[in-house]
């Protein structure tokens, strides 16, 4: 009975043996399997965390790119203003009142605006800055010393100031435009820096003294460039004056 009994334990320790190892064999699966997850999650986290790095560096990049272009363009934007300051705006001069003057015995429609010979008519030619053939919208009337400028006519003042590039009277240095009403427009340029005596939105009378004759903008020496306007088309002003 004892050799028997001692058979059947060895038995039933082979038999708890293998339900051990089995049990071992699924634990073991189970960790593999934990394991394998565990790594899973991490190469994801790795992976997020890696796009977010690059999101990021590709925003900064972005950020540092928009900062330095609007860095040049506050820089350029400077250099110009301090470039028109320095070479065309007026020192701060205290200008007199320029004094109307009448008609006289001119009859046309406009009165001259200023005095002085008329050295280039409302043609074509080649331009004396540029060097291109181009038309020539008004006359250029020229004198020396300090020539005043006035109101060919009685209107309002739509433009005083300098015409500075793409303004739509680039070239025409410290320049005043006036309309007359009717389709009519006067246009007066390169006037002295610091003279301009008339205000945008101004009314002004026909002899009004409106600035002083000067060379500024696209001008090789001191006159005054005249064009009279109909319906927003130059006109040549030799038969209104």
């Amino acid at each position: 009975m004892a050799i028997a009994a001692e058979k059947d334990l060895t038995q039933q320790q082979k038999n708890d043996l293998l339900a051990q190892q089995g049990e071992l064999a699924v634990n073991e699966q189970a960790i593999a399997g934990n394991i394998q997850a565990e790594k899973n999650r991490q190469a994801q986290q790795q992976l997020v965390a890696a796009r977010k790095a690059s999101e990021e560096r590709a925003a900064k990049a972005t950020r540092e790119a928009a900062a330095q272009a609007k860095s040049k363009v506050v820089t350029r934007t400077e250099t110009t203003a301090a470039a028109t300051t320095t070479q065309e705006e007026a020192p701060a001069v205290s200008i007199p009142s320029i004094p109307s003057i009448s008609a006289g015995s001119q009859t046309g429609m406009f009165i001259k605006p200023a005095a002085g010979i008329l050295t280039s008519g409302f043609s074509d030619r080649t331009n004396p800055v540029t060097g291109q053939h181009e038309s020539h919208k008004g006359q250029d009337i020229a004198a020396g010393g300090s020539v005043p400028i006035y109101a060919a006519a009685g209107g309002t003042v739509v433009f005083s100031g300098f015409g500075a590039p793409g303004s739509g009277y680039g070239g025409y240095g410290y320049v005043v435009e006036i309309d007359h009403g009717n389709g009519y427009q006067t246009l007066y340029g390169h006037m002295k820096a610091g003279s301009l005596q008339v205000v945008a939105g101004q009314s002004v009378s026909q002899g009004q003294g409106i600035g002083i004759m000067g060379s500024t903008g696209q001008s090789t020496g001191q006159h005054l460039h005249f064009e009279i306007h109909k319906n927003g088309v130059p006109v040549d002003p030799s038969p209104y004056i």
